[in-house]
């Protein structure tokens, strides 16, 4: 594990903009942190959920979910996993929008709950802009300890 000034890059994947290839994306996240911190890690199920509706975010509400007049994907995503010595860092890249993500959903409204989820899960999170590019972030505290869910690292 990383000591509490590094962070350890686990890998970046880049993948067409479209529905399918969430499915994909959670496949990685799964693979990549179980060989990184143990398949039992109770982290993972957590970052694994909040994986899957942040690129389902970048697909469904930006640029890299469009197609080109046939329907072929011509937008792309890039997902990026690290750690820092506590905690599971991951970022998803999109082809950028001039919208701000919202956060809170109309208990009514059937779709939109996947930055309260984020914000409710993670122990940190955010978005930022460079050049074309959007980055949604966050945090998730990982045990070192088989079972432990406290995220206390310790």
């Amino acid at each position: 594990m990383p000591d509490a000034t590094e962070t350890q890059v686990l890998g970046a994947m880049s993948f067409p903009g479209t529905p399918a290839q969430v499915a994909h994306a959670r496949t990685y996240t799964r693979t990549t942190l179980a060989k990184a911190l143990g398949p039992e890690n109770s982290a993972i199920d957590d970052v694994e959920l909040l994986v899957s509706e942040t690129v389902t975010n970048a697909i469904l509400h930006t640029p890299s979910g469009r197609t080109d007049p046939t329907g072929r994907p011509i937008g792309e995503v890039t997902l990026a996993l690290a750690l820092t010595s506590r905690t599971v860092r991951v970022e998803v890249m999109d082809e950028g929008t001039a919208a701000v993500p919202e956060l809170h959903p109309s208990p009514c409204d059937e779709h939109g709950r996947g930055l309260w989820l984020v914000a409710s899960i993670a122990s940190a999170w955010g978005h930022k802009r460079h050049e074309s590019t959007a980055i949604v972030w966050f945090e998730v505290p990982f045990s070192s300890h088989p079972g432990d869910v406290s995220g206390s690292g310790d």
